[in-house]
């Protein structure tokens, strides 16, 4: 190869790869800029969710003392009036009903890990490839007698790839098996 030829081919290969870097960084900036804004709008929703939630708690328990305070009970111990006791039931069925979805919540937790854990892989992908595009761009002016230098640069950017690949092979942080179970003070 002539060295005209060989300058062609190290300048096309770093176009190629500028041009590479540049694409995917920038996709991943606007992937994590997406799920930044998801993880503001589920806490957002979550918050508001757990305001409600809790103030219709608090109405429901001082509903239920309110109604315990009234029934009246006869000589056998029983309630006299039976809509209070009807009232009171349904108070109480009510109350688990909005414990159940406090619980329900935890699906916010889980997502925020979830996105956490997403930003982390595109974070970890943009080094990689801002890493390979320098040392490639390292390659710039080279000679062809240089083959030793040119092959340790594509190893350290095979070594720098696997490596990243392993970190990104961890699986999600996020154990959350089922929301059925779990106590309400999570939030």
């Amino acid at each position: 190869m002539k060295n005209q030829e060989i300058h062609e081919l190290q300048s096309t290969l770093h176009n190629l790869s500028a041009d590479l870097s540049r694409l995917v960084i920038t996709e991943q900036r606007a992937l994590n800029g997406d799920l930044a804004r998801m993880s503001n709008l589920l806490r957002e929703a979550a918050h508001n969710l757990r305001d409600c939630f809790s103030a219709m708690s608090n109405q429901l328990t001082e509903q239920s003392a309110k109604l315990r305070r009234r029934q009246s009970r006869g000589a056998d111990g029983k309630p006299v009036n039976k809509d209070i006791e009807s009232l009171l039931s349904s108070t109480n069925e009510i109350s688990s009903h909005v414990a159940k979805a406090v619980r329900a919540l935890q699906f916010e937790d889980i997502l925020q890990q979830m996105i956490g854990h997403s930003r982390q892989r595109i974070s970890q992908i943009e080094n990689v490839f801002t890493l390979v595009q320098s040392q490639i761009e390292d390659l710039q002016g080279v000679s062809r007698e240089e083959k030793d230098k040119i092959l340790k640069v594509l190893h350290t950017c095979q070594d720098e790839i696997a490596e990243v690949q392993q970190i990104l092979n961890v699986t999600s942080p996020v154990k959350q098996e089922s929301l059925k179970s779990g106590d309400v003070e999570l939030f």
